[in-house]
């Protein structure tokens, strides 16, 4: 399974980059996450999410507390509220700075940025295969994922098509 972690705006065909570069049809997006067993989530500008039909923020925030419950419980377990890297004794605990970011999103409605959205994400499903990220914003230094720009991933996606003699279509 992969995890796809999507961007809207200069990255799929409802708002294509301004220089004409292709954009991943929307098509593809819904495809992905409606008729593939693929995790496929809005992670950038969320009119993606009901566009296609796809979790976003409030689903990814959700799936945290449902996985590691409330993470209030976890900065007041914390030795200082403010320290985010700490020793873990739990492997399976949450990442102490996703943790902040969920709560602050909660409490302050102050959204994660976009390189902890999609460790969120990530963080939700530890068992996939891979990682894509496909945003018109680099996020190629974000642990275990790899990154596209719409563009990138179109033309990989074509140039699978041919070489399988499939169509995209």
């Amino acid at each position: 399974m992969i995890v796809f972690a999507f961007d809207r705006d200069s990255t799929v065909d409802v708002n294509p980059p301004d220089d004409g570069s292709p954009a991943v049809p929307l098509e593809w997006v819904a495809y992905l996450a409606h008729e593939t067993d693929h995790e496929v989530w809005a992670t950038g500008n969320q009119r993606l999410a009901e566009e296609a039909d796809i979790p976003g923020d409030e689903a990814a925030v959700q799936g945290y507390i449902d996985r590691w419950g409330n993470p209030e419980d976890h900065i007041a377990a914390r030795p200082a509220p403010n320290l985010e890297e700490q020793v873990l004794d739990d492997p399976h605990a949450p990442d102490p700075d996703l943790t902040t970011a969920v709560y602050r999103y909660q409490t302050e409605d102050i959204r994660p940025s976009r390189q902890q959205r999609i460790r969120l994400v990530g963080a939700l499903f530890p068992q996939a295969d891979r990682y894509i990220a496909v945003d018109n914003r680099y996020l190629g230094f974000v642990n275990g994922w790899e990154h596209y720009l719409g563009w990138e991933l179109v033309k990989e996606i074509d140039a699978f098509a041919e070489l399988s003699g499939s169509s995209k279509d």
